[in-house]
């Protein structure tokens, strides 16, 4: 047998066996940071499907085992409930884990976020119905506007708000998806140019014309010269940024460029520090004076 075939048959075998789980291992935290690290090890176009194996078969030996879970064994059951193909009861034990003071911040967070990620599913969607999707947008919205008196989980509170706005889309209010990107955009310009796209969709785009994206519409002057301006500060920074890292390289290395100004290179391989910063800078400050000009495309 080819040493190839012989692999394939090792770790197919390998994949089938049952896992038989240790008691330090049954603990949920520790069961899910050794799948994770078996997981590493699992040919791409697998995963899912062993992950799903995987954690079939840990919440049936968890069930077996007749613990009771602490507040932190719930966030990491939720995970495996989700990896085992359960999205709605991971979603109401997510639930859980954010309500629970035996839990750290942090992992309340995350479970935060989780469960509206969950919601984007249409399964859990239809499990709750589009009134307890409601009060879970709303539940979730306070949940965020509480993060912000803490400015150490300024990122877990754009992730939730990133993925609450696209919660409130799906449930079919635009409005809502808008003012929390804007509430994004006003706390962090920076965020602008990843959340430019759905909010010049929502407000500008004619297959949104009718409906609820009428009032929308309206909105649009007010925001597009809001967009415009913080975008205008970005472009600002970036061309200084730029503007130093070319004057550096012009004292370092003018060779390296070409009679317009240009880096000589094309690709980032082989070059000097610089060099790299030129290219970076050069790449960043497109990216941002293409957004600029599309706003003010917009605008006319």
């Amino acid at each position: 047998m080819r040493l190839r075939s012989l692999l394939a048959l090792i770790l197919a075998l390998a994949l089938a066996t049952p896992l038989v789980f240790a008691e330090e291992v049954l603990k949920p935290t520790k069961a899910q940071s050794a799948m994770r690290k078996a997981m590493k090890k699992v040919p791409s176009n697998q995963k899912a499907a062993e992950s799903k194996r995987r954690s079939i078969e840990y919440l049936e030996a968890w069930k077996a085992s007749g613990r009771t879970p602490t507040p932190t064994d719930t966030y990491a059951l939720a995970q495996f409930r989700q990896s085992a193909g359960e999205p709605v009861q991971a979603a109401r034990e997510f639930r859980t884990v954010q309500t629970n003071e035996g839990v750290k911040e942090k992992t309340q967070d995350y479970a935060a976020a989780a469960e509206a990620a969950l919601l984007l599913d249409p399964t859990v969607r239809s499990a709750f119905g589009k009134e307890e999707l409601g009060r879970c947008a709303e539940r979730l919205g306070k949940y965020a506007d509480a993060m912000a008196s803490n400015p150490g989980r300024a990122k877990n509170r754009t992730t939730l708000m990133k993925l609450l706005a696209r919660v409130h889309e799906a449930g079919g209010n635009a409005e809502a998806a808008h003012d929390l990107r804007m509430q994004i955009v006003k706390g962090d310009p920076k965020s602008l140019s990843a959340l430019a796209g759905p909010i010049m969709q929502a407000i500008l785009m004619s297959s949104h014309a009718k409906g609820g994206y009428d009032a929308l519409r309206t909105k649009a002057a007010g925001v597009l010269k809001t967009l415009r301006d913080q975008q205008a500060a970005i472009v600002a920074e970036k061309t200084k940024k730029f503007d130093k890292s070319m004057a550096k390289l012009k004292a370092s290395n003018p060779d390296a460029l070409d009679a317009d100004g240009k880096l000589k290179k094309t690709s980032s391989r082989g070059m000097s520090p610089d060099e790299k910063a030129v290219y970076t800078d050069t790449r960043s400050l497109a990216t941002a004076q293409g957004v600029l000009d599309k706003l003010a495309e917009h605008e006319k």
